[in-house]
């Protein structure tokens, strides 16, 4: 009997050394599993931070495609603009040489007729400011084709 006690203590000691050894390993445990959790967090933390970022710079990019879009209307209009005053600038100029033609033809006549100089003077002043009225055109078109077509902005040369 003695002998079956002192296997129950030894039983018993086995049993309380294993269950010590056993708690040390939960203790263990549990830090790495707290550690874990708290990395599971910051990372969890990371991924809805960059998704955050991530939405936003998509919220960025469509207004930057809808102000790509607004730009490019714009472009367009400004430019079936350009090209109307172009044609403006063609037909006046067009006129201008019929008018030019004319005046010398009346030039001509006056010459042939010998009227008095003070006609012909007039008419070479209106021809001379005439030519130099439509340089001045072709120079302001010139400056503005080269100059950036700044068509319907306020503070453009074609408003001022």
């Amino acid at each position: 009997m003695q002998n079956t006690i002192k296997d129950y203590e030894r039983q018993i000691l086995n049993f309380r050394n294993d269950n010590d050894n056993l708690k040390k390993t939960l203790i263990k445990e549990r830090g790495v599993r707290n550690d874990e959790e708290k990395r599971n967090e910051e990372l969890t933390q990371m991924i809805n931070d960059r998704e955050r970022r991530i939405q936003i710079l998509n919220d960025e990019y469509e207004q930057g495609k809808k102000i790509r879009q607004q730009i490019c209307c714009d472009n367009d209009g400004f430019q079936m603009e350009n090209d109307k005053l172009k044609e403006h600038i063609n037909v006046l100029t067009c006129q201008n040489q019929k008018l030019i033609g004319e005046l010398e033809n009346v030039l001509a006549q006056d010459e042939k007729m010998n009227e008095p100089l003070s006609r012909r003077d007039k008419i070479s002043i209106l021809l001379r400011n005439n030519k130099m009225t439509l340089e001045q055109s072709a120079h302001t078109l010139n400056e503005f084709i080269e100059g950036g077509n700044n068509v319907g902005n306020p503070g453009s040369k074609m408003y001022a």
